[in-house]
């Protein structure tokens, strides 16, 4: 069973702390006719067509990133496009613990881009989605720096680094993440 969400899980939600974006909101409205979820992220529109995209377009993802987000280090590592996909790994580290895992593919489906994640207990790797569920990501817009899924934004930032706007509470609230290349 697919689910798409223009926010991640609850359980995230709550277990974290909120932190907001300090940076300035591109001009989504001038880029496209979906509306904001939050400062940096697009809502998806039901009955709406997913925007036109191909893998390489998001080559710029490809290497290893790290960071701060919610309140600790944060990495991120995208392989290249092979086989029709991109596959990753996320992972947050509370000190020297780490807190959770994501491991997640983006696919080229039917013209444009689909991000699937799921979150992993740190300790069990018990999946916080049931087994058959995924949290999907579909593309609303992108731009040469930028690709904008719903609730979601992956934002180029000269070469090196690497920004993420993530929509929570139905855009009440939005976490950034602030990458450098780390490869």
């Amino acid at each position: 069973m697919v689910r798409f969400v223009t926010a991640v899980s609850i359980l995230l939600v709550s277990a974290l702390p909120a932190v907001g974006s300090d940076h300035p909101a591109a001009d989504l409205a001038a880029l496209s006719s979906h509306p904001r979820l939050s400062a940096n992220t697009l809502q998806w529109v039901d009955g709406a067509e997913p925007s036109s995209a191909s893998l390489e377009q998001a080559a710029f993802l490809v290497g290893s990133w790290t960071g701060e987000a919610f309140g600790g280090e944060v990495e991120e590592m995208w392989m290249p496009a092979r086989s029709g996909a991109m596959l990753g790994m996320f992972r947050l580290e509370d000190g020297d613990l780490p807190s959770f895992f994501e491991l997640f593919t983006l696919r080229q489906e039917a013209g444009s881009l689909i991000l699937r994640l799921k979150h992993f207990d740190a300790e069990t790797l018990h999946g916080w989605e049931s087994r058959d569920e995924t949290a999907d990501f579909l593309l609303v817009a992108l731009d040469e720096d930028a690709l904008y899924f719903a609730g979601l934004t992956y934002r180029r930032v000269g070469q090196d680094e690497l920004e993420v706007y993530l929509a929570f509470n139905g855009g009440a609230r939005e976490e950034v993440f602030r990458f450098r290349r780390a490869d």
